[in-house]
């Protein structure tokens, strides 16, 4: 149970770290992932927009 827990917020982060450069940001969407899946998480993560730079 605490393996399956730990690997839970695992992938939460990692999701969340893959999102660091796009609108929501890692903050975003570690909440996103721990709120429903990392998995689905990630699907939405690859359908999101990246952060546009500002000049």
């Amino acid at each position: 149970m605490t393996l399956l827990l730990l690997l839970y917020v695992l992938t939460c982060l990692a999701v969340a770290w893959a999102g660091r450069g796009r609108e929501i940001g890692f903050a975003g969407f570690l909440v996103l992932s721990i709120l429903i899946t990392p998995l689905v998480t990630a699907l939405i993560l690859l359908v999101s927009a990246p952060r546009q730079t500002r000049i």
